[in-house]
């Protein structure tokens, strides 16, 4: 099969990409699955006869898995920070809620934050009544800064801290951790971008240019390529199998 004819095959319709897990028995399960032929049944099942697509596709090995994921699945990343007080009182209980939140923390360092560097970072808030009180109060001890890698991370990292006012957030986000650790509105335990592009800018600010567009540009093309030859080698053995089966009905009736 070509490779127009292929792309002009599974974009003929929409797709259904679940990312699926299970334990480790799995890929043993799959060989015995594979030994007695329902592998190959499965996709002459749902192949259609005036086709030589099979319908179904699955990664071909862990490597290959976790580049198809990421492909379908693209990973955000946003910057989150833990603020002085919250940092010295409860530190190891954040960490550990961020981690079983899923979140990948792939930079990470602890920084004092200067006046100067405080205005900054908050500048979108300059002029309001309380931008002198809120870059002392950042000047006040050290902040936990964060790069935390995520699917629909910026919102899954503000849905995680919970509304602003930790009176609101006990109310309508118990979990949360501002609703845990916070204790006031200035005093609101942790940090977070608001979308995608004040997470690319704050991040760029504290960490500097570390390149994470074009990395992850490269991952994605990668992936890209990697789904589009574990196709073309599910054709190859489909329209194989099509011809040994034919081949054999034909020697039966011979």
């Amino acid at each position: 099969m070509t490779s127009r004819s292929h792309d002009r095959d599974v974009t003929a319709g929409p797709c259904r990409t679940p990312a699926l897990g299970r334990d480790r028995k799995l890929p043993l399960a799959m060989e015995r699955s594979r030994e007695r032929g329902e592998d190959r049944e499965r996709r002459l099942r749902f192949t259609p006869k005036e086709s030589t697509v099979n319908q179904l596709h699955g990664s071909s090995s862990p490597t290959e898995a976790e580049k198809e994921i990421h492909f379908f699945f693209p990973v955000e990343q946003t910057l989150a920070a833990i603020k002085p007080d919250a940092l010295e009182e409860h530190r190891d209980e954040i960490m550990e809620r961020i981690q079983a939140a899923g979140f990948t923390i792939s930079q990470i360092k602890e920084t004092q934050l200067s006046k100067e560097m405080a205005e900054e970072f908050y500048k979108e808030h300059k002029g309001k009544t309380f931008f002198d009180q809120l870059t002392n109060y950042m000047c006040r001890g050290p902040c936990l800064m964060m790069i935390l890698s995520k699917e629909n991370a910026v919102q899954e990292w503000r849905s995680l801290m919970g509304p602003t006012d930790p009176t609101e957030a006990r109310t309508s986000s118990p979990d949360s951790l501002r609703s845990l650790f916070a204790k006031s509105v200035l005093q609101n335990a942790v940090h977070g971008s608001s979308n995608l592009n004040h997470a690319t800018e704050k991040i760029k600010f504290i960490f500097g240019d570390i390149e994470m567009e074009s990395t992850k540009l490269s991952f994605l093309k990668d992936a890209a390529e990697g789904v589009q030859q574990s196709e073309e080698n599910s054709e190859n053995t489909t329209a194989d199998e099509s011809k040994a089966e034919a081949d054999e009905e034909n020697s039966y009736h011979n």
